[in-house]
């Protein structure tokens, strides 16, 4: 009796046990967004395959400017072999494992992977798990297979019936092909139509490459961001997603609308954001009518600005950042905002204000300090904290600052009305024996003569008054020996406030018909590597 008591209290321990540690197994796990503090790159774009030369080798040619740019991710195409038609060899229906593909041969593949690494930038591979080309000749699996879903059904949504994979039986498989790109230095992955398969399927590949970063492309078609589909793939995967929802928000180039799962109150939700203006499917070259608004009047800056200034992991488009789409160096400015505050995935929104127009406003909460951003607003502005301007542009209906305090906002009245120190500080090396002037359009300045700056330093001209009232917003614009104006369009300016900008004079740097002004001048400075900032 007393042997059989035993091996029943032995038994409950064991049932204890086992219990504890099948809830343990099923916890849900943390999200793999690298640091949660990321700045991805799509590195490429829909026909890079039929670019001239291999794509993995112009990949590797534009490390240097995509490092100094403060990338920290890169995503590359599909690396599996296809040279299918209908998609062009873009990887989205690869027929085996093989690695020399149309973007490039598997040397050059490693290639891209080593020179991305040596630059502190993490390489993450598209993973097209739920179809293949199932009729190739080279396919490794007879079309009669249990791999593919047509001879063994698998529930998911439907992309191509007679090529759609069975990812539980063609799991192994794909396992093992993400671990040879693990072993050669891939950081993560971007999985492609994830909502076309069981959830733990990508759990198990996290799990099984110990990815760093992974992203899934979950119902393009907009999810609700109450309804939790994306989120809850997210969760159950230990993945972010691309945030749809403000996507297509971000395609109407209304700030008011704007918001997604990056905006959503809780710090979990946020950090599975993974924020994009557009991308390879939506770009104006696929004719779908889903792409973002053109930069012809500033409405995808204003779409950067956005989202580089709040909560989740921003996207850049390979077109906008290299292709000019919307300019490197402003992107390359506006990254360094965010860094330089400390803006994470998971951040808090301190500040969300409508005027009820288009016009929006928020601060954001960063590790070294606050921002705020105002779109469409161009009397808002911060109403406490020792803010400086950090971007302008679009006559005032593009603003951002730095050093912001912790809420509320005004109407470019500055408050109390009381005059304060402005200070404009102009970033340029004149050359020998010139000078920087500035003029404007408020008093002391005038557009018929300038004042001339006082040089302090090598590149470092500065202009200052207590003449203009605090809040008052004025115009200004810098001139070499005060005949050479700057290419750039005016600066708007707040008394009381400090400014650093950089101008151009006919050459480099922004496109005068952008109508962009960025500040910060130490990014001018050539010694100076975006990579070096500190992460947080």
């Amino acid at each position: 009796m007393k042997r059989t008591l035993k091996v029943s209290l032995l038994s409950i321990l064991i049932i204890i046990s086992l219990s504890i540690s099948s809830l343990t197994m099923h916890a849900a796990p943390s999200t793999r967004n690298g640091g949660g503090d990321e700045i991805l790159l799509q590195g490429f774009y829909w026909g890079a395959w039929d670019a001239p030369g291999s794509w993995y080798n112009t990949m590797s040619s534009k490390a240097d400017m995509i490092a100094d740019a403060g990338i920290t991710m890169i995503w590359s195409p599909g690396p599996w072999d296809d040279d299918s038609t209908n998609t062009g060899g873009s990887g989205y229906w690869w027929h085996d494992f093989g690695l020399d593909s149309a973007h490039g041969t598997e040397g050059e593949l490693n290639n891209m992977i080593s020179t991305m690494n040596a630059k502190g930038i993490g390489v993450i591979f598209d993973i097209v798990a739920n179809h293949a080309d199932r009729f190739h000749p080279d396919s490794p699996w007879p079309t009669y297979s249990n791999i593919w879903r047509a001879n063994a059904w698998e529930p998911g949504y439907s992309f191509s019936e007679e090529n759609e994979l069975n990812t539980g039986n063609a799991y192994p498989y794909i396992r093992d092909a993400m671990m040879v790109l693990k072993n050669k230095g891939a950081a993560g992955w971007r999985y492609d139509v994830c909502h076309g398969y069981p959830s733990d399927r990508a759990l198990g590949w996290n799990n099984d490459t110990n990815a760093s970063f992974v992203v899934g492309e979950y119902d393009w078609s907009g999810y609700n961001p109450t309804s939790g589909n994306l989120e809850d793939w997210c969760a159950a995967t230990g993945s972010t997603g691309f945030d749809f929802y403000e996507k297509w928000n971000l395609n109407s180039g209304n700030p008011s609308t704007f918001g997604g799962l990056h905006t959503n109150p809780r710090a979990e939700a946020r950090a599975r954001a993974v924020t994009f203006v557009e991308n390879h499917d939506s770009e104006i070259s696929r004719g779908n009518g889903n792409q973002a608004p053109d930069d012809s009047q500033g409405a995808r800056s204003k779409c950067y600005a956005w989202i580089l200034a709040t909560p989740g992991t921003p996207c850049i488009f390979w077109s906008d950042l290299i292709g000019g789409g919307v300019g490197y160096d402003w992107l390359k400015s506006m990254i360094w905002v965010r860094k330089n505050a400390g803006i994470r995935a998971d951040s808090k929104i301190l500040y969300d204000e409508t005027n009820g127009g288009t016009g929006r406003a928020v601060i954001v909460e960063g590790t070294n300090h606050n921002i705020a951003i105002a779109l469409d607003w161009p009397d808002w502005k911060p109403s406490n904290g020792n803010h400086h301007a950090a971007a302008s542009g679009w006559n005032g209906y593009m603003n951002v600052w730095t050093n912001v305090g912790n809420s509320g906002g005004g109407n470019g009245n500055g408050g109390n009305g009381g005059n304060e120190v402005t200070k404009v500080v102009a970033h340029y090396d004149v050359g020998y024996g010139n000078s920087m002037s500035i003029r404007g359009d408020t008093s002391p300045l005038n557009w018929n003569n300038g004042i001339q700056m006082t040089n302090t330093g090598s590149d470092t001209w500065v202009w200052e008054t207590t003449a203009i009232p605090k809040g008052q917003k004025f115009e200004c614009k810098v001139l070499i020996n005060d005949s050479n104006w700057a290419t750039d369009s005016n600066w708007w300016v707040y008394g009381g406030d400090t400014i650093d900008i950089y101008p151009n004079f006919g050459y480099g740097g922004l496109k005068p018909d952008e109508q962009l002004f960025m500040t910060f001048g130490l990014l001018s400075n050539a010694n100076i590597r975006l990579t070096s900032l500190p992460q947080n």
